[in-house]
């Protein structure tokens, strides 16, 4: 790899990284690769504020399931946190619906009736907003992080679905392995000179 050009123009460079997320293999259709990651959809809604309710983090087992299935058309599985403030975040949907980051109102309605059925202790909490968003899916549940044969240099970090935050640190510490070893610099820890 000698650079990449951007609409600034070109910047050289030896190696790209491509952590683009659900467009990760649009970006690497761009230097000949493909890759098997799409945009996948997330709707959420949000509650007003309220006493701490629950835990830390709270799934539903077909939640944590549903992350290997390639159905589009699964009915929500409950994953849900109270925010600091008290807010309390009720998701999620799991749709292949391109790069649409608007919600819907079956989508919506599929969650506030899961999570009235797995925490009625919610009570009457009013939503308050709703949103959605786009997670890099990649088959099997896998990311990618590795450097391309060819070009040599191209680096791809995606494919981490909703994971992406649990598995930051584990992505940080490979990339910049991965950029030494394309660069040649990775040839171990320096030795002192006799």
């Amino acid at each position: 790899m000698t650079g990449v050009e951007t609409s600034r123009g070109a910047i050289g460079c030896a190696v790209a990284v491509n952590a683009a997320g659900p467009w990760a293999q649009e970006v690497a259709a761009w230097v000949g690769l493909h890759l098997e990651i799409r945009p996948q959809r997330g709707q959420v809604l949000v509650t007003e504020k309220a006493p701490r309710l629950l835990g830390p983090f709270v799934l539903s087992g077909g939640y944590a399931a549903a992350k290997l299935e390639e159905q589009s058309e699964r009915p929500a599985e409950l994953a849900t946190a109270q925010l600091a403030s008290g807010n309390v975040l009720l998701g999620s949907t799991r749709e292949f619906a391109a790069d649409q980051v608007g919600t819907t109102p079956d989508a919506l309605g599929s969650i506030a009736q899961e999570a009235r059925r797995l925490l009625p202790g919610l009570g009457d909490l009013a939503v308050i907003r709703s949103f959605a968003g786009l997670r890099p899916y990649r088959p099997g549940g896998e990311p990618m992080v590795a450097c391309a044969q060819e070009p040599l240099g191209f680096i791809v970090a995606a494919g981490h679905g909703g994971d992406g935050v649990a598995l930051a640190p584990g992505t940080g510490r490979r990339v910049p392995q991965l950029v030494l070893e394309a660069t040649g610099l990775n040839r171990g820890p320096l030795q002192a000179e006799n």
